[in-house]
């Protein structure tokens, strides 16, 4: 069989927020109203939840979706994503389950936030596999404090590691 006529490895679910068995999921730095709730319509049931009141500009959630096989060839992480506004910077970091220091650094989506429910990317760079991650950490409007009331709601759900750059 020649490569190219192997079949393209699926995409590996990390988390989904509708099983039995849920991910661990708490938000922080003004986040921490964060929750598993059901989604806005057009989703498929569950989702992370993620409330910013106030807080820091860094507010936000993480998920501990255990053990993430990064490798050189496969560094793509993806989630369906609901904002309610367009153009937020949607940021996702990789952190080691016992030492936060230990992470991808900041990762921007490759795509462009719009209103509602769509599908969105994170490329780790190369020089960032290796370490053993453990938390999906997601910053959305990474640099905007939010207002205390009403705050700023986000969803996440399906997050997946994926056979991208």
């Amino acid at each position: 069989m020649c490569i190219r006529d192997r079949p393209t490895p699926a995409d590996v679910l990390l988390a989904s927020f509708d099983g039995a068995t849920l991910p661990r999921f708490e938000g922080f730095n003004g986040g921490e109203t964060s929750a598993i709730a059901a989604g806005p319509a057009g989703g498929s049931g569950n989702a992370g939840k993620i409330i910013r009141l106030g807080g820091e500009v860094w507010a936000g959630a993480k998920a501990n979706v255990g053990p993430i096989p990064l490798t050189a060839a496969n560094r793509t992480i993806s989630a369906r994503v609901h904002s309610a506004v367009a153009g937020v910077p949607m940021v996702l970091k990789l952190e080691n389950e016992t030492d936060a220091s230990i992470n991808t650094g900041d990762l921007q989506a490759t795509q462009a936030v719009v209103v509602g429910w769509q599908t969105l990317t994170w490329v780790v760079p190369a020089d960032k596999v290796g370490p053993a991650y453990s938390w999906v950490v997601m910053l959305p409007n990474l640099g905007t404090k939010a207002s205390a009331s009403p705050g700023e709601t986000y969803y996440f759900d399906d997050i997946k590691f994926g056979t991208g750059p």
